[in-house]
């Protein structure tokens, strides 16, 4: 005999997990299986408060099972469907249960299949090997305890609707997975170390956890766990469904692309030299030394108190920099723009680092060769990208801003808590786009939704409070969310985190309008465990918006924003500004034509257009308030400065004279 286990014993320990089980009726608990144990996958899951209600809802595009109650999602597992067959869809019912099933019917024989689930004749769902492709011939292979808690909560009737995937494009980092380039279907006989104890299980060991009340007939449980259950001391070993979750898809914290440090001593203090001769501003460090105020004649100018680069920035360019001196003999390629500002963008083409698009055409991921650089903007790139990048084997100089990777880790937590990450940011932009990517956790299993106004806000609070129109909904959000996002399911719990160049403020309100929905639906108690929130915006970000809030109390007749048009963090400088004064954003001093022309960015038309500051002519006084964004150097702040002067007659010489 293969497995050394008989039904009889298996039976024994099934029935000896009733003893273990346990439900949470309003929040969730996990079993204390040691963490990395092949059955430590243990998804939370609430207690059905009408079993007749309970619905089991199968997504064979996201490989993905749902136990629902009128709209409340009480489990969520991954699971591995059919190459064909019937888990492609259609609406079926639990017509059998059986939690010691095997694949034939002779006793002690057969592949093993516990918490049998049956659609129709040979097809259903049970335990079983779970893999990130689909390799069964039709039935639903569930982890051991997700199927536990599964058959648990089920009974012979229980609708289990499966619905096939919609095609679309796959959200950022997800790869739609192949089963043509999927390994081999897993062994006859995986298990044969699993089920090969010759111990009988003490049947009369009790475990401390609470039982729900009574259930259907024939309701055995795994030996190890349950729903919510704790571990049984005296329970035989669990099953192994294979490693899971980390097994379902490829890590991207494990498959980075293969890094080079460039920051050594000796090649920084080249490079300061020369980002120096580059960037660096004699009068705008003369202006910061006199309180950020420089007035000559009836001209004055007042300089923000927090502006231009910072920390991440620098560091971005930097290491931009570094790499060319590194590397002088090998090809350097950039992936998009290291930041968005054209000027320095346009310096590193000039030091022959090559642009690449971001994310790459296929032509030039084709053309990437093992001894190529590739440098990873201060935005990071997403982990499809990323994966891209391992497979050519190409290094990699990661610039990525520590206060983004900040907001990876959130968005990766929430995933793995199964919470739906709800990203306040803009959808085509780089940085929200990696860490949408990252919001499917590690696993490939977690989903997002992109949030940009107050009024996106809205809508979401909406659908939490009252529900609606699915189809609509997702509509409404063409190209903002994670693929099979459900709002049915995923905005039952959700955390909140943000693109870190996002308005503060707005933010904050977003923040506390989702939380209000929760409180709602929800009620205080349960909010605690639906709702999660942190701060991500970065530091320079905030210090450069309160810095022009201070700017803005003082007396100015208009205020000049100096940056790159695509800037997130800039232009929310200019959406502070321009309801308070006249507000021009200017990506340099070259937009300064004339006293009676300045051609500045539109953020409502979305174009560059001519404007008329009628307050520059004249000899009367004026004052101008001067800000930037975080990617914009000094020198073009000086030479935004200097052009201003001439412009009111007054020459480059008496302006450093001050």
């Amino acid at each position: 005999m293969i497995f050394g286990f008989s039904l009889s014993r298996l039976a024994s320990a099934a029935l000896l997990g009733l003893a273990c089980l346990s439900f949470t009726s309003c929040g969730t608990t996990r079993s204390a299986t040691p963490k990395g144990t092949a059955d430590s996958f243990d998804p939370p899951a609430l207690r059905p408060k009408n079993p007749a209600a309970v619905v089991v809802k199968v997504s064979t595009g996201a490989q993905r099972v749902y136990v629902v109650e009128n709209g409340r999602v009480l489990l969520a597992t991954p699971c591995s469907v059919g190459t064909g067959g019937l888990s492609g869809q259609g609406n079926y019912r639990i017509n059998v249960k059986n939690a010691t099933k095997r694949r034939i019917s002779q006793p002690d024989a057969g592949y093993p299949m516990p918490y049998w689930m049956e659609w129709k004749p040979a097809y259903g769902m049970h335990w079983g090997f779970v893999k990130p492709y689909p390799c069964t011939h039709g039935c639903i292979r569930l982890p051991m305890k997700s199927a536990a808690k599964i058959f648990a909560m089920t009974q012979v009737g229980t609708p289990s609707p499966s619905r096939p995937p919609t095609p679309k494009t796959p959200p950022p980092g997800k790869a739609s997975p192949s089963s043509t380039t999927a390994p081999s279907p897993i062994p006859p006989n995986p298990t044969s170390s699993v089920l090969s104890s010759s111990k009988t299980p003490n049947t009369k060991a009790k475990c401390s956890s609470i039982e729900p009340p009574r259930p259907p007939a024939a309701l055995p449980t795994s030996p190890s766990s349950a729903v919510g259950a704790k571990r049984c001391p005296s329970a035989p070993p669990g099953s192994t469904p294979g490693p899971f979750p980390s097994a379902m898809s490829a890590s991207p914290r494990s498959d980075r692309p293969r890094k080079v440090n460039v920051r050594t001593p000796e090649v920084m203090a080249r490079v300061q030299a020369q980002v120096e001769n580059h960037y660096r501003s004699t009068i705008v460090e003369r202006l910061r030394q006199n309180g950020g105020v420089i007035a000559v004649g009836h001209t004055t100018i007042r300089l923000a108190r927090q502006f231009g680069f910072c920390y991440g920035v620098e560091r971005a360019i930097d290491l931009a920099y570094a790499a060319r001196k590194v590397f002088g003999d090998r090809r350097l390629f950039l992936l998009g723009e290291i930041i968005h500002n054209p000027e320095v963008n346009r310096q590193l083409s000039a030091m022959d680092i090559r642009m690449l698009h971001n994310p790459p055409t296929e032509a030039q991921f084709a053309d990437l060769q093992p001894d190529d650089i590739v440098i990873i903007p201060a935005f990071g790139a997403t982990t499809a990208v990323m994966q891209r990048l391992t497979a050519r084997g190409c290094g990699t100089v990661d610039t990525t801003c520590g206060d983004v990777m900040s907001v990876w880790r959130r968005v990766r937590e929430y995933a793995r808590r199964g919470l739906t990450s709800i990203i306040h940011g803009k959808s085509a932009h780089e940085e929200t786009r990696a860490t949408a990517s990252r919001a499917l956790g590690d696993d490939g299993l977690g989903t997002y939704l992109i949030v940009l106004t107050l009024a996106d806000a809205e809508r979401v609070c909406h659908y939490i409070r009252h529900g609606g129109n699915k189809y609509e909904f997702l509509q409404q959000f063409t190209g903002a969310h994670s693929d099979d996002f459900d709002p049915d399911l995923h905005l039952q719990r959700i955390g909140v985190a943000n693109q870190t160049t996002m308005l503060k403020s707005e933010t904050e309100d977003l923040q506390g309008r989702l939380r209000q929905a929760i409180v709602d639906r929800d009620g205080n108690a349960l909010a605690l465990e639906n709702f999660s929130v942190f701060d991500t915006i970065c530091g320079a970000t905030q210090e450069r918006q309160d810095a022009l809030y201070a700017l803005l109390q003082e007396p100015m007749d208009l205020l000049l924003v100096v940056g790159g048009y695509n800037s997130s963090n800039t232009t929310h400088l200019v959406e502070i500004a321009e309801k308070h004064l006249p507000t021009f954003f200017i990506q340099d001093s070259s937009c300064l034509k004339s006293l009676e022309e300045i051609i500045h960015f539109d953020l409502h038309a979305k174009q560059e257009q001519p404007g008329y500051p009628a307050k520059l002519l004249g000899d009367g006084p004026v004052t101008v308030g001067i800000t930037a964004g975080a990617s914009c150097p000094n020198n073009l702040i000086e030479e935004t400065v200097l052009r201003l002067f001439a412009l009111r007659g007054i020459s480059e010489d008496l302006v450093k004279a001050v």
